[in-house]
């Protein structure tokens, strides 16, 4: 039984390893985009704002006003909402904003919506903003802007929390500006991005429709398109200072629904392009396109090891009858940024294992640039933040469960025609 424990833990650090090298990767992408100016355009075109959305009425009021509000000239945009067959007052209250157009369709699906939307629209750059999102003032301008560069098909913006309630929307606010920094780093040094949002987009028409519009057959229809537009041929940019604001679920239920949904939508995304995309894959640019397979089936692999291989690390190194108290800080060094600073702080008399070089590596690194990119993006660091990143461990393990899951039900679920 010992020999076998003693294999796991082997296992268990080439585990880490990898972690390590992925990690490494992805950080000395940030670090070489921090030696490089993004690109500025003084870019002013004309374009339309398609907002879908079904049973809003909590939010669209909201998202039109910061639309309203934007210093981009009122005369070079339209705003079109397509009711996506809503049953409460979203029709009601978006027909009360002055010079907003808008359609109503059966319930179809957020892609039908905007597919609906973009037809009817008269620009050639299309903005897509989901209704539970809202608008900082310079945003339209910023995510317009590169659209001078012919090679762009689609660009996204930063997305910051709105709800700042509890720990949840606290944890879920650092991880959004950790992943902002990972695709401002690739977009700087690839002129191409990763993990595309569609919460706030703006894509070129054309681009759109060489590639088919929006699909209904996958459950993230964002990253769907983005794959699809890099498979064509086009650049799909992040523009890292166009903020927009989102509310983030603030229950555990809401919170578990919404990433099966993304994570299973974007193994549909990448299984449904992958021939397109493995013969991309040679073409001059390929890295932020391997990178995203390789991630995302990397993170779904490492989600269903790490259960069982931080619980038999636990129990492998559980204090054998001490104190309460002992254990009781096992535990919480365990779960925290205290854990690998005590392990630096024990090297001397531990000495150095795969696990202090990779894990504790792994975990610093991450911190390091948790902390980068809420300074970046601007992100306000109060005391529940804080108690966040000391404690953002657990909160991986909680991605890792959702990541597990939706694997799952990718496997046993093959799914067709989603509504959403």
């Amino acid at each position: 039984m010992l020999d076998l424990i003693n294999i796991l833990m082997w296992i268990f650090g080439a585990v880490l390893c990898i972690l390590f090298i992925f990690l490494a990767f992805t950080g000395t992408i940030i670090v070489i985009s921090l030696f490089k100016k993004p690109l500025r355009h003084s870019y002013r075109p004309k374009f339309s704002i398609v907002v879908p959305a079904y049973n809003e009425s909590k939010n669209i009021a909201s998202c039109l006003k910061s639309i309203m509000r934007s210093r981009y000239p009122k005369d070079l945009f339209e705003v079109i909402v397509v009711d996506d067959g809503s049953t409460d007052d979203t029709v009601k209250i978006a027909r009360s904003f002055r010079g907003v157009k808008v359609l109503k369709i059966n319930h179809k699906g957020k892609s039908a919506a905007l597919n609906h939307g973009i037809k009817n629209a008269r620009h050639e750059l299309v903005m897509t903003v989901d209704s539970d999102t809202m608008l900082h003032p310079d945003a339209l301008a910023k995510m317009v802007a590169p659209f001078k560069d012919e090679r762009i098909g689609a660009t996204s913006g930063t997305y910051k929390v709105d709800n700042h309630k509890n720990m949840l929307t606290s944890f879920q606010s650092i991880e959004y500006a950790y992943n902002s920094l990972i695709r401002m780093a690739f977009s700087r040094v690839y002129a191409d991005s990763v993990w595309f949002y569609g919460a706030m987009s703006c894509y070129r028409v054309r681009a759109l429709k060489s590639v088919g519009n929006m699909h209904s057959d996958v459950l993230a229809e964002d990253m769907d398109i983005a794959i699809r537009l890099q498979n064509k041929g086009y650049n799909v940019v992040h523009v890292h200072d166009a903020f927009s604001y989102t509310v983030v679920p603030e229950t555990f239920a809401s919170f578990f629904r919404q990433r099966i949904r993304w994570w299973t939508g974007v193994l549909q995304s990448m299984r449904k392009n992958r021939k397109a995309s493995y013969k991309n894959m040679r073409t001059s640019h390929p890295v932020p396109l391997i990178f995203v397979y390789v991630s995302q089936w990397w993170w779904s692999v490492f989600s269903i090891l790490s259960f069982p291989m931080f619980t038999i690390q636990i129990i492998y190194w559980l204090p054998q009858n001490a104190p309460f108290f002992e254990v009781f800080m096992y535990i919480f060094r365990w779960f925290s940024l205290f854990g690998p600073l005590y392990v630096i702080y024990k090297i001397p008399d531990w000495g150095i294992s795969f696990f202090s070089i990779f894990g504790i590596l792994s975990g610093i690194i991450s911190v390091t640039f948790i902390i980068m990119s809420m300074n970046i993006f601007k992100e306000d660091i109060r005391l529940r933040e804080v108690l966040a990143i000391i404690f953002y461990f657990p909160y991986t393990l909680l991605l890792n469960m959702v990541m597990m899951i939706s694997v799952f039900k990718y496997l046993l679920y093959d799914s067709r025609g989603f509504v959403k």
